[in-house]
């Protein structure tokens, strides 16, 4: 979260910031994608508060896994109701 709030606030001043100097020698922030601040559904950060944005992240995390694998299933041709428990079974297990 602290990196995500510097990318935040130096985004909001209008600069795209690549290294992150507050730490000992500094290190990559924007420039690297261990934060993932690129990801379609890391948009939260930046339109919501910090303390509420993780849960939404979360709850988009999980619409999308559940709606994917209901769509992939239903592409397979099994019945809506197999694809939807499918889809929630998968959003709930280890692979998420």
């Amino acid at each position: 979260m602290p990196g995500i709030s510097y990318f935040r606030s130096q985004l909001f001043q209008g600069h795209l910031v690549g290294w992150q100097n507050l730490v000992v020698g500094g290190e990559p922030l924007g420039s690297v994608p261990n934060l993932g601040l690129l990801d379609p559904l890391s948009l939260p950060y930046f339109v919501l508060p910090l303390w509420l944005a993780p849960a939404f992240v979360k709850l988009l995390e999980i619409i999308v896994a559940v709606g994917g694998t209901y769509l992939f299933l239903r592409r397979l041709d099994l019945s809506r109701p197999a694809a939807t428990l499918a889809g929630f079974i998968f959003a709930t297990s280890g692979f998420m």
